[in-house]
């Protein structure tokens, strides 16, 4: 029998930097179908490289999506679904871990203070080095990760940037993607999204007062309720308020700032969408920093780039704005573009998720999982092999409700309430308008079964 030749790794050691671009919807893109140009670097960057064109997250959320992200297993699996609460079992390894149990350098630059990034229930897990994560700080990463290269010290980087995240405070002036006038009840400057007024004053009591409160956030002083209403005057009540924890303030903040919007109002919605697109163009100018390190050859040929989302974004598509309300496509249809060494340009169409990173990450460099995982590795597909493994379905989740996807349809079923399942035929209703579950009975049972069988 002949000697079988080992496979030739794709590339082997080298250096990988997954980037996180919190709330970049693909449906926001110009290089996904987007009217818009909101992203000609980004979108210039995929079309030298490879797009993936169906590729979604696991779930609306920030926490729950990274942690999928982290290690290739559905939310329902790692359990990381909520801030304050749990800590990622230690059986499973983060993707940071098994990198630095093979040797490389490790850095996390992202936020040190979000609870929906901690750090400190798993998130960290593997990280050598943590720096704050802002674009001034990604230059002395990128500084760390040349010197490493240079000394043949592979690296590993997770970049996390929220620049696209509400509020969209993109400042006063002429916008770019609108002509509607200026409204008065959005703020665009932090000055005016953290007034302390006596409206949000009058907001803020009752917002302590109503069951409604924030599910992920208690206000730990039993007291502060009586002394707002016991202040002598506003400057009194805002002392009181400025003592808050961070994460209080913003959340009441944020509450009173939605609460002025008249989601009854197209215009007001289609003006709150061109500010969330006039910052992805900014985000997409900083990123240049990024595109510009394959300049350097030596690092162009021994690194490489992941860049895509945790989630995306809604506009009323289905009631609701912002995210983490729901997963339809609006909310976990993310990008997903890769630079890799020797590999030339190409759109893959074939299904891709959150969880699929991890394994496909450690394919490239030739690593295995050192832990259980849910994911596929899609090296293969990557490099133009035929019949390999792929996703038939995938799968999104929120709360009691799971989305299964493939190709053409798109089944949403809560297992709480068996009538409020939803079908959509996504190819030609892609914003999901008109729910067919009853037009086709035998998709709704394959779906049903389909989900029956799968691991969530």
């Amino acid at each position: 029998m002949p000697h079988m030749m080992r496979q030739k790794p794709v590339c082997e050691r080298c250096n990988v930097i997954l980037v996180s671009l919190d709330t970049l919807s693909a449906l926001h893109l110009p290089c996904y179908g987007y009217q818009r140009n909101t992203a000609p670097n980004l979108c210039r960057f995929a079309k030298e490289n490879i797009l993936f064109q169906n590729s979604y997250s696991q779930t609306p959320f920030t926490i729950s999506s990274h942690f999928s992200i982290f290690t290739s297993l559905y939310p329902t699996t790692h359990q990381m679904l909520r801030p304050y609460t749990g800590y990622l079992k230690e059986e499973y390894l983060t993707l940071p871990q098994v990198f630095r149990l093979n040797g490389y350098q490790t850095i996390y630059n992202g936020s040190l203070t979000n609870n929906h990034l901690p750090l400190d229930r798993g998130l960290g897990r593997g990280f050598n080095i943590i720096q704050p994560g802002t674009f001034n700080s990604w230059d002395k990463t990128l500084d760390d990760l040349k010197k490493n290269n240079m000394q043949k010290r592979p690296t590993f980087i997770f970049f996390h940037n929220d620049l696209v995240h509400d509020p969209y405070l993109v400042g006063h002036g002429k916008r770019r993607f609108t002509t509607l006038p200026e409204y008065s009840n959005i703020p665009l400057t932090k000055e005016e999204y953290n007034a302390f007024t006596p409206e949000f004053l009058y907001f803020f009591i009752n917002y302590l007062e109503s069951s409604s409160n924030n599910q992920d956030l208690e206000f730990p002083d039993k007291n502060l309720l009586a002394k707002l209403k016991g202040a002598k005057n506003l400057a009194a009540a805002q002392e009181i308020f400025n003592n808050l924890s961070k994460e209080e303030k913003r959340s009441s903040t944020t509450s009173w700032n939605n609460s002025k919007i008249d989601t009854n109002d197209k215009n007001q919605i289609e003006y709150l969408k061109s500010l969330y697109d006039e910052e992805i163009y900014e985000l997409d100018r900083r990123l240049t920093k990024l595109f510009s390190l394959f300049e350097d050859p030596e690092l162009a040929k021994n690194t490489i780039l992941i860049i895509t989302s945790d989630h995306g974004e809604e506009f009323m598509e289905h009631g609701e704005l912002y995210h983490g309300k729901n997963i339809y496509r609006t909310s976990t249809y993310v990008p997903l573009i890769m630079y890799i060494p020797g590999i030339k340009s190409r759109k893959i169409e074939d299904l891709v998720q959150g969880i699929d990173i991890y394994p496909t990450v450690l394919g490239l460099v030739n690593l295995s999982p050192q832990s259980f995982i849910q994911g596929i590795n899609f090296t293969n597909l990557i490099v133009g092999k035929q019949n390999v493994k792929t996703n038939e379905y995938i799968i999104s989740e929120y709360q009691n409700t799971v989305a299964i996807q493939d190709k053409k349809w798109r089944f949403y079923w809560n297992i709480n309430n068996s009538s409020s399942a939803e079908l959509y035929e996504i190819e030609s209703d892609p914003m999901e308008q008109e729910n067919v579950k009853e037009k086709h009975a035998d998709v709704v049972e394959r779906m049903r079964k389909e989900l029956y069988l799968s691991s969530i």
